[in-house]
């Protein structure tokens, strides 16, 4: 999920760049023969503009990219929650992550010009779609932002627990420390900070795995079901299901993803590509996280190890989330900014309008504090990475994954076919009855976050 919005963010000086280089190309070949454009100066250009802009292949990077994340340290603790039936639902989930990616495509294709998730809710349901849609991207991404503080905060009390023993105190610097993200104004570049993140999650699955493999073998009696049930929670299957469906959480970027595919005719193709491999990086660190640590699995998982190399990895997951709080808050930023610019202008007054034309910048700052005083206030008041991720997942993420999708392919697109009809009504049913388990047992979880050992 770190890099979703960050490309929302930059799409359109993306789109203005590639437009310019399309240029450039077009110029270019009615003067130079195909051998010298392969092979000249700007060879890199024109094999990106020809071969990889477009493709299904760069699509599902995309997607997979922006899918694998924090979600990947929750599941072996969804999967404690669930017991082994977990395993088929992880399956379920991904099977209709795909089939909401694909009806997206056919919603999209019904919208002319749609190019966002608002756009879709707009056609779908008026100014009130769009309205709607917004508001659930902002909560989403204060959430994860407010997630992230919580996850670097447990990060640096497992690698230094020594220097760092404080959760409130570890949330209190790392929002100290995240807050010079609001010198910048707009993001450019992602293409590095995805590849980061894609390179951070395979680390963290091989050694993950490897470490619990070796957990394993050194203590052959793990309990695989949960044998101790707290008056808090109900371990039940359906609980699992907003942690796992936030693991999927992809569809507010898949209409950029669309219109950037040079043959939409691929799109299906894309979405059954990206889901399956995200699958296939999720079931090992799931299974034999699970497998190896039973009821006593810890979320997020880390907190089981205690070795070099789990820390190495630790360190650079938090480099990561740190630096893509920034692009996780850039969104809400900008739109909190332009509303109170907005409100300013319609109310006519002489002093604050004086204000917000000659200190846009005083203004700007102190918004973007704000927000990160927000969440920094959302992760000290819900400090347990488990309830926090569940409660934003059960919120949005079931919501943003699979009931919107649903409701705006079946308004806008005509005539949809009877199976579809049936499988849209099932994925509602499930996603509804799943998020609301999830956010009845997280609000139940709240009272323990506080309790000596639970918080971080």
């Amino acid at each position: 999920f770190f890099s979703c919005m960050n490309r929302m963010t930059v799409q359109n000086a993306r789109e203005q760049e590639m437009a310019l280089m399309a240029d450039d190309q077009s110029v270019n070949s009615d003067t130079e023969s195909p051998t010298k454009k392969i092979h000249g100066t700007n060879s890199w250009r024109w094999y990106w503009e020809h071969e990889v802009k477009g493709s299904p292949m760069l699509g599902a990077f995309n997607i997979i990219c922006c899918v694998v994340g924090v979600g990947l340290l929750g599941l072996p603790y969804a999967l404690s929650q669930s017991g082994w039936v977990g395993v088929p639902l992880l399956v379920l989930t991904c099977a209709m992550a795909t089939y909401t990616c694909v009806i997206m495509g056919d919603a999209i294709q019904a919208v002319p010009g749609a190019t966002s998730f608002g756009d879709l809710g707009q056609a779908a349901y008026g100014t009130h779609g769009r309205w709607m849609v917004s508001t659930q991207q902002y909560l989403t991404l204060v959430g994860v932002a407010s997630i992230f503080l919580v996850v670097v905060a447990s990060g640096l009390a497992q690698v230094f627990p020594a220097t760092f023993p404080n959760c409130s105190s570890n949330i209190n610097m790392v929002g100290c420390l995240v807050v010079f993200h609001i010198f910048f104004h707009r993001l450019n570049e992602v293409a590095i900070l995805s590849a980061f993140n894609l390179l951070v999650a395979i680390l963290i699955t091989v050694v993950v795995c490897w470490e619990s493999v070796n957990n394993r073998l050194q203590d052959p009696h793990t309990v695989l079901v949960n044998t101790v049930r707290s008056s808090a929670y109900n371990y039940q299957f359906l609980i699992a299901f907003p942690t796992i469906a936030f693991a999927f959480g992809c569809h507010t970027i898949i209409p950029a993803v669309y219109e950037e595919l040079r043959d939409k005719s691929t799109y299906r193709r894309m979405c059954c590509l990206s889901m399956p491999v995200t699958l296939l990086m999720y079931l090992p660190v799931a299974v034999i996280g699970y497998w190896a640590f039973g009821d006593k699995v810890a979320d997020p998982i880390f907190k089981n190890f205690d070795s070099a190399a789990i820390n190495i990895v630790i360190l650079l997951l938090l480099v990561h989330v740190m630096m893509s709080y920034a692009i996780i808050m850039n969104p809400p930023e900008l739109a909190l900014e332009d509303q109170v610019v907005k409100m300013i202008n319609g109310s006519q007054h002489a002093q604050l309008l004086h204000f917000a034309s000659h200190h846009r910048w005083s203004l700007r700052m102190l918004l973007r504090i704000g927000l990160t005083l927000l969440t920094m206030g959302i992760a000290r008041a819900v400090p347990c990475f488990p309830i926090l991720l569940s409660l934003v997942s059960s919120v949005t993420g079931t919501t943003t994954s699979f009931i919107f999708p649903v409701l705006f392919y079946r308004r806008v697109v005509k005539d949809v076919p009877p199976r579809s009809v049936h499988i849209c009504n099932v994925i509602l049913l499930f996603s509804a009855v799943g998020g609301l388990s999830g956010l009845y047992n997280a609000v139940l979880g709240l009272g323990d976050c506080h309790l000596d050992g639970v918080g971080c």
